[in-house]
């Protein structure tokens, strides 16, 4: 009986450790024209929310030009406006995604439609925007959601668990004492 609790507490604690890898997280992003003197100078002022999840692929970095196999937050849903117009994700043109760099959330690549432009966010040494105002030099703030907060579930099986493994070791002291 103890081996079978055992089997089972080690399941629950492996399955809530692996669904906490694969849930999407959202993050905040923000920013304006930067004042770079490169570029456009077309006021842009924008901020979104980025539902990204852990995943692993081939993925285009549009500020270099170039493919990289690797592990990124890939953006799923995006909520947004930039100078008023909403915005609404895009499928990448490589078909691979756009993607944020998983632990700082900093700029990848972000397409997207604002105003009925294909654009794009992109880092190359300076944060981009294209499409949307041709091109120009923007800032990026990508707001950390706060970590290590687990579920609200994740905490009730836990606490059902505890109280379940309690009540059998008292069940089973009675038992021996009687």
């Amino acid at each position: 009986m103890k081996v079978k609790l055992a089997v089972a507490f080690a399941v629950l604690l492996s399955a809530t450790l692996v669904r906490a890898d694969s849930t999407p997280i959202t993050i905040d992003i923000s920013g304006t024209t930067c004042s770079c003197g490169i570029g456009d100078t077309t006021p842009i002022s924008y901020s979104a929310q980025l539902t990204v999840e852990q995943m692993t692929g081939t993925w285009f970095f549009a500020g270099q030009a170039y493919f990289f196999t690797g592990t990124v937050d890939e953006v799923t849903a995006l909520t947004g406006e930039v100078n008023g117009f909403p915005m609404t994700l895009s499928q990448a043109p490589f078909g691979d995604g756009s993607w944020v760099n998983p632990g700082d959330f900093s700029l990848g690549t972000i397409y997207f439609t604002a105003d009925g432009i294909p654009s794009w966010l992109m880092n190359d040494v300076t944060n981009y925007m294209e499409g949307f105002d041709i091109n120009n030099p923007v800032t990026y703030l990508a707001v950390d959601p706060p970590a290590g907060v687990p579920e609200p579930s994740t905490w009730l099986f836990l606490v059902a668990g505890i109280g379940f493994v309690l009540m059998r070791a008292v069940k089973t002291r009675k038992q021996l004492a009687g």
